[in-house]
Parts: C-alpha cells; sequence; structure tokens
C-alpha cells in the first residue's frame, strides 16, 4: 500500500518537460443518483496519479448544475492539497480515499512513526471532508461563491464554469488545474446527453489547455492505478505509426459487484475476452469511460489526410468548428501536419480564459457547424461512445487495448435488479440506434475504410437486443418440453443423435489428451523420432499422406450412409490430414472419427472393424498413461449406445475392450508394434 517517498521527477524520471498533456473529462448528471462523495473520490485519484501536475488539467462536468456538487469539489480540493503529497509521498498504491481507509482501519504496525502520524491525519480531514458534504446535501451551503447557483433550473440556466485549483506556476510536483463546468440548457434547445455535454469540454478545454490528450471517465470510475497515464502514453508515444493508436481504451471492472454476477452487468465476457480478441482487427470499441483520444481524432481528422496550413483558412475553420478565433487558433495548432504535441499545449492560465470558455460553452454555438455531425462525440444515439468510435475507426484509425494490473480503473455496478434492467435497455436501445444509422457498421464497411470482421463485431453487440428474443425462448424450451412430455431435440433416428455425442467425447478425449502433462505434441515433421521421455507415437500418426486420405474418404463414406443433417458442420470443422506442419493431434483426432465411422453398420466385415478397433484403443493406452481406465469407461458406454441396434458387433466390441483393458494393466504388456 505504500513505499519510500520521491516526487513527481523520481516517479515518472528525469526530462518531464518533454511529456505530452493530458484534459481529463469527469462526467455527472444527477448528484441523488450519482452522490457527490462519488464524484470528489473520483477526482481526488485522478489528481493524484503519477503524472507532472503542470501537465494535467481535470474538467469535471455537472449537468445536473448542483450547488451540492460545486461545493464538494472546493472542499475536496482543500483536501487535496493534502492527499496528493501524502499519496505520492509515500507511493500509496490506492489513490481514493474512500476506499483506502475503508480497507485500513489503522495504519500498518510495521511503518514508521511519521507515516502513521500522517495517516491518522488524514483520516480525520477525509471525516470532516465526508462530513461536510452530508450537512451540504441535507442542506444547501449560503457563501457568496455561489450566488451563481441561486434561482436556477436544472434544464434552464447559462454556462457556469468556475476554476477551483489553477497551477499558476507551473509546477511538476504541484497541483493539477481544476475546473468546474456546467453548460447551458434552454427548455427547447436539445442537450443530447452526454454527447453535448463531452462536447462542451472538449472546446472548453480547447481554448483553456488544449492538451494534445484526452481521458474521459464517469465520475463513479475511479483511478485504481496511479500510473494509467503513464500506460496510455506508452502506446500513443510508442506506436511506429499514429494510425494504429487513436485512442486507448481500458476496461471497465468493478470494486463493488456481486458474486457470480447474476444480473450480467459486469460484462465480463465484453471486457475480458471480446475486448483481447478485436484487438487484432482494429481494436476495442470505444466503451464510454477510461478512454484516451487523440484530441485530433476527436476534431475529425482522419489518418489519410495531410492538412497544411493552406487548408486551415479561418473561414473553413469558422464554418467547421464555431465562430471562436481562440478555438480556431488552438483547432488550427492540433491539426496541422508535422505540429509538435509539446507545444500544443496552452501553458496560459485557465482563468484568462473564462470569457471565451462561456462563450463556446453556450447551448447555440454549435449550430450550422459539424459538431455531433462529423466531429466531436457523435448525436442521434443514446450509445454514443459506440457511435463515436464507430466513425472514428470508419476513417481508417485502429484502437489499442490496455490490461495493466492492477486494472487502471474501477467503478461502480448496479446491486439490484431493476437498475440492471433499466441499464441494460438503455444499452440496447442504443446498440440498434447505432445500427439503424448513417453511420452504421455496413456502411462503414460499404463506404469508409473499417474492416470486414471489425464490422461483424460491431454487429455481434449491436444485436444484443433482438437475441434476447431468441435466447429467452431457448430458455423456456426444456419447461415447455417437460410439460408437454416432449423431446427437446427433433426425433431423428437414434444413431444421429448417438453419432452426435460420440463425436462430442472424441472431441472432449482429444482436448484431454493434448491436456496432459504426460504427452505433449510436437510441430515437427511426423518423420521425427521420439525421445525417451515421449509416448511413443501411434502407427496412424507416422502414416503417408495418402493413407491419411484414404480414412477421411472413408469418413465421408460414412457420413454419406448416415445421411445425417450435422454432416456438414463435421465436415467444416474437420481440416484435411496429411498437410505439412499439421499438428500431429489434428491427424490425432481423425482417427478417431474414422473408427467412429467405421463403427457404423456398412459393407465392411466385422472382422476389418474389430481390428480397427483393436488398434486404436491400444494407441489410448499409450497415449493416456495412468488415465486409461476413465477413457476407456467414457469410449465403451458411447460405442455401446452407437451399437445398440447390432447385438453382434457390440459383444465383440464388449470382448475387444476387456481385452484391452487387461493388457493395459498387465505388467508384461506388450509393446505398440513399431
Amino acid at each position: 500500500m505504500r513505499g519510500g517517498g520521491g516526487g513527481c521527477e523520481r516517479k515518472c524520471g528525469v526530462g518531464t518537460s518533454k511529456f505530452p498533456a493530458v484534459d481529463i473529462f469527469v462526467t455527472t448528471a444527477d448528484p441523488v443518483l450519482e452522490p457527490p462523495l462519488i464524484t470528489i473520490n473520483t477526482v481526488l485519484s485522478l489528481l493524484a496519479v503519477d503524472y507532472p501536475a503542470n501537465k494535467l488539467a481535470c474538467y469535471v462536468s455537472d449537468d445536473g448544475a448542483s450547488i451540492v456538487t460545486y461545493y464538494s469539489l472546493v472542499e475536496a480540493s482543500k483536501f487535496a492539497k493534502h492527499w496528493v503529497p501524502f499519496c505520492k509521498k509515500y507511493n500509496i498504491a490506492l489513490r481514493a480515499p474512500f476506499r483506502y481507509f475503508s480497507g485500513n482501519s489503522s495504519p500498518p504496525q510495521d511503518s514508521s512513526q511519521e507515516f502513521q502520524q500522517d495517516w491518522t491525519r488524514m483520516k480525520d480531514e477525509y471525516k470532516q471532508l465526508c462530513k461536510k458534504i452530508e450537512d451540504a446535501s441535507n442542506q444547501e451551503p449560503e457563501t457568496c461563491d455561489f450566488d451563481v447557483f441561486s434561482n436556477i433550473q436544472q434544464k434552464n440556466h447559462p454556462t457556469i464554469i468556475k476554476v477551483i485549483l489553477e497551477n499558476k506556476e507551473g509546477v511538476a510536483d504541484g497541483l493539477p488545474h481544476l475546473v468546474y463546468i456546467s453548460r447551458e440548457k434552454r427548455p427547447k434547445h436539445p442537450h443530447q446527453f452526454k454527447a453535448g455535454a463531452m462536447n462542451v469540454l472538449t472546446r472548453v478545454s480547447g481554448v483553456m489547455t488544449n492538451a494534445p490528450f484526452m481521458l474521459n471517465v464517469d465520475c463513479d470510475m475511479y483511478a485504481n492505478n496511479p500510473q494509467v497515464v503513464l500506460h496510455a502514453m506508452c502506446y500513443f508515444l510508442g506506436a511506429k505509426d499514429e494510425i494504429d493508436c487513436g485512442f486507448v481504451q481500458f476496461p471497465q471492472f468493478f470494486y463493488d459487484g456481486l458474486k457470480e454476477d447474476p444480473y450480467g452487468n459486469q460484462l465480463k465476457v465484453l471486457h475480458e475476452y471480446f475486448g483481447r480478441g478485436i484487438s487484432g482487427i482494429q481494436g476495442p470499441f470505444y466503451q464510454g469511460s477510461g478512454c484516451f483520444h487523440r484530441r485530433k481524432v476527436i476534431y475529425g481528422s482522419s489518418p489519410y489526410e495531410k492538412i497544411t496550413a493552406g487548408e486551415l483558412k479561418d473561414e473553413y475553420i469558422q464554418k467547421t468548428y464555431g465562430m471562436s478565433e481562440k478555438l480556431s487558433t488552438s483547432i488550427a495548432k492540433t491539426l496541422l501536419e508535422g505540429s509538435n504535441i509539446i507545444e500544443q499545449f496552452n501553458s496560459d492560465s485557465p482563468s484568462s480564459s473564462i470569457e471565451i470558455a462561456h462563450q463556446v460553452g453556450s447551448c447555440g454555438f454549435e449550430f450550422g457547424t459539424a459538431w455531433g455531425q462529423k466531429l466531436g462525440w457523435l448525436y442521434g444515439s443514446v450509445a454514443e461512445d459506440i457511435l463515436t468510435g464507430l466513425f472514428i475507426q470508419s476513417r481508417g484509425w485502429k484502437s489499442a487495448y490496455c490490461l495493466p494490473d492492477p486494472p487502471a480503473f474501477l467503478g461502480c455496478a448496479p446491486a439490484a435488479g431493476p437498475a440492471s434492467m433499466i441499464q441494460q435497455k438503455r444499452w440496447a436501445t442504443g446498440l440498434f440506434e447505432v445500427l439503424l444509422n448513417s453511420k452504421s457498421p455496413i456502411i462503414g464497411t460499404l463506404f469508409g475504410k473499417l474492416q470486414l470482421r471489425q464490422c461483424m463485431a460491431y454487429l455481434q453487440i449491436q444485436l444484443w437486443g433482438l437475441r434476447s428474443i431468441f435466447e429467452v425462448c431457448y430458455a423456456i424450451l426444456p419447461a415447455y418440453c417437460l410439460i408437454t412430455n416432449s423431446h427437446f431435440l427433433p426425433q431423428m433416428v437414434s444413431l444421429q443423435i448417438s453419432w452426435c455425442c460420440y463425436s462430442m467425447i472424441v472431441i472432449f478425449v482429444e482436448k484431454s489428451c493434448i491436456n496432459s502433462s504426460s504427452f505433449k505434441f510436437q510441430s515437427n515433421s511426423p518423420s521425427s523420432p521420439p525421445t525417451q521421455n515421449q509416448a511413443p507415437k501411434p502407427r496412424y500418426m507416422r502414416r503417408s499422406s495418402s493413407i491419411a486420405v484414404e480414412h477421411l474418404q472413408c469418413s465421408l463414406h460414412a457420413f454419406a450412409e448416415v445421411r445425417s443433417p450435422i454432416t456438414p458442420l463435421f465436415l467444416m470443422i474437420l481440416p484435411p490430414p496429411g498437410l505439412p506442419g499439421l499438428p500431429y493431434h489434428v491427424d490425432h483426432l481423425l482417427s478417431y472419427f474414422t473408427t467412429a465411422t467405421e463403427f457404423v453398420p456398412s459393407k465392411r466385415s466385422i472382422k476389418d472393424r474389430k481390428k480397427t478397433v483393436d488398434e486404436h484403443i491400444h494407441c489410448l493406452g499409450h497415449l493416456f498413461n495412468n488415465k486409461v481406465s476413465r477413457h476407456l469407461t467414457i469410449i465403451k458406454s458411447s460405442t455401446t449406445s452407437v451399437l445398440s441396434h447390432e447385438p453382434k458387433i457390440g459383444i465383440q466390441l464388449q470382448h475387444c475392450y476387456e481385452l484391452q483393458h487387461s493388457t493395459f494393466y498387465s505388467s508384461k504388456s506388450r509393446d505398440y508394434p513399431r
């Protein structure tokens, strides 16, 4: 939880002046559903990250225009003057106070006396902060600085911008800028939900600090890893070409999720597996929180466009981005080809740009511009994150997936069923809106630069709402079959169903063999001799490709005799054997399928079938070693089921199994013929 002392120069390394600046966006909308105490903990964890403070600026967007939220941020800024130095001095790993103190009732006993005193003092100050916020929630505070919040309505008020913290001296070990923003809202003007708030944050930060990179997080997603900014910069600055890293997405994990996730709102499959998979195509989706963006990407830049100074005329910029001279200057500085990301940062005091920030934060500034249509966070869906990320990747940008240890961000998951249903309904609705949008993945693939496989990945999640219909029907099907005394599967020839079960068992046995520590498949040529510790290769593994093809033809013939509707499926997943470099386990699996097909009644004699069975079962003895008994029992029961209609063959196979079983456990087991 703690380590040695050291400032930012020691933690981040010498030469922090060359670090690029980062603007951090925190969004909140309702002080009831999103308590201010949660918001300030997220802000405090971000202010205390291991990064030069003069390269950071934190902007908090309050769509609820809550005086309690603003008051909480003001009080939190006072606490931050003690909390941030405490975290960096002792290298505290968990920098959200409510999480840090909830897991520690007392300071570590093996720590120094100085640390124990500082720890006790910080916990007392945090308790006082929590009490002030709780009192303010019950009774609104009365201070002259809060006059702007008087007589305003949540959906009808002017722009409110307050600079709470300001690093005027540009000290790396100080505190970052902290700015409160509540954008203008009018009853007859569409505010576009979170996408509108993010676009206001982009413009206000553009005239105040104009950092080349932007991080946005939800108010309930605190920074769990203090080096999260450094992790993201490794992707941005380490990429050979900036096209490979338009944005860096961190997965969303939760600290208060229910065990076993009964409501499925933690989306573990999406974050832990699906995200890793699509990282090999064009990268993960933009998930709305815990994401670093290039500012130029949000401004609508394409990776294949080389913008020169002659193309960025004032008339074009003002028509596209809005009528603001300072905003136009910062946008031109960001979009110009070959611009230095260090020089893009505006080192002027944020308080000097308050008036211009009010202008770009007004609700009428976007009229006649491309905001929300071709640049910024896009409008048209409540799932603005997916729509915006899709539009970015359709222009040719790729994204990166970063999974540091410990996780970069931890959030709060809904704990009740109704809240989870409302959340997932909103997600499903938004995703389906994206599918029907003019910027859908299909359009992006046909007319943009979205890859086909990436398009299929987008369709997989955007059809989430429609898939639920079939999933519900599948879930109630077993109960329906029990009530009506009907079959779960269509009544087909019993041999076909048994063959399907047998094939699944074959795959299971093959997987167990691959994972067995006593047998390791080699990727060398089939002619390489076995080592002393390696199991002898069965004879069918050393057959020539022509014999393997003959076995495949035998399998096809057997499938044709069965005339099963599942035949094409098994033929698709079964690769042809004997190819150069083909792993042995593929030939191994093929031989099992061959054996199974030869069990099927055909014109082959019983003697030939028994001979093949004898050979394959004996091979299993060498492959499975001590696990022979368990696997032979599985195969024995399956074969008996398949051949229930052929008693004579079944009796001979039973005798074959018993003979082999006794042979395996005999002290004088014969060697396999080489």
